[in-house]
């Protein structure tokens, strides 16, 4: 029954896990001086705001932070996350955009799930990334393709009232962004984001030791996300 359980918690949108991912969306920012803020809401009741400055040609520096507040009732994620990079952005021509970041970041989660009966789990985690993604930018808006890899480091797990040893893990991420100028403008635009985040953990078979199986459900389980919200990037070039 614990199995089924978990294999309807990796097909749902608010997951089971102590992993709760960020959106890895890559920024669209295109030239020196321009600045690009996000902020987006995900089924879970999860707020997330993003940042991302170019201080140089073809440098990039993010910022991103995420909270989810208990609201009531007994199905509830609580979480705050919050993340630093910095990248190269590159043109390959007038209507396609590359852009490579790394950094790292750090979470805290209190996570209850309900279906049959309520289990919870808590735990923290450090987190190194790296990601690269391609956008096409057009007169109305942009589609974004995002690959992220990311260590995660997971510290005071605990799994239902089970106390699990510091463990770590790698994570595989793939982001579809769609993105649309609200109006004639050029400066407000809507975003929605989704993906699949992916362990390199294994399932636990029958075989499998206790302490397996609980790094599996409590970090392992794959991870749909999806987001949607609003943004401003000022000075944006003529089209």
């Amino acid at each position: 029954m614990k199995a089924v359980f978990y294999a309807v918690c990796g097909l749902a949108l608010t997951s089971c896990t102590v992993y709760a991912p960020m959106t890895p969306t890559m920024p669209l920012v295109e030239e020196s001086g321009q600045l690009e803020v996000t902020a987006s809401v995900q089924p879970s009741a999860r707020v997330e705001a993003t940042a991302a400055y170019s201080p140089l040609p073809h440098v990039v520096l993010t910022g991103s932070g995420s909270l989810g507040l208990k609201l009531g009732g007994q199905q509830y994620l609580r979480t705050q996350q919050g993340e630093l990079g910095v990248g190269r952005y590159w043109h390959l021509n007038d209507n396609w955009l590359m852009n490579a970041t790394g950094g790292g970041g750090y979470a805290a989660v209190n996570r209850q799930t309900c279906a049959w009966g309520c289990e919870q789990r808590q735990g923290k985690y450090s987190k190194l990334f790296g990601q690269v993604g391609i956008a096409r930018i057009g007169s109305f808006g942009a589609a974004s393709l995002t690959y992220r890899l990311s260590r995660l480091q997971y510290t005071e797990v605990v799994n239902d009232g089970n106390s699990i040893p510091d463990f770590g893990t790698y994570r595989h991420e793939l982001a579809l962004a769609m993105r649309r100028r609200i109006g004639w403008s050029d400066a407000w635009f809507w975003q929605t984001t989704m993906g699949i985040s992916l362990s390199n953990l294994k399932a636990p078979g029958d075989q499998d030791s206790a302490g397996q199986t609980d790094r599996w459900f409590s970090a392992g389980v794959p991870t749909p996300f999806f987001g949607m919200g609003i943004g401003w990037q000022p000075f944006l070039r003529s089209r």
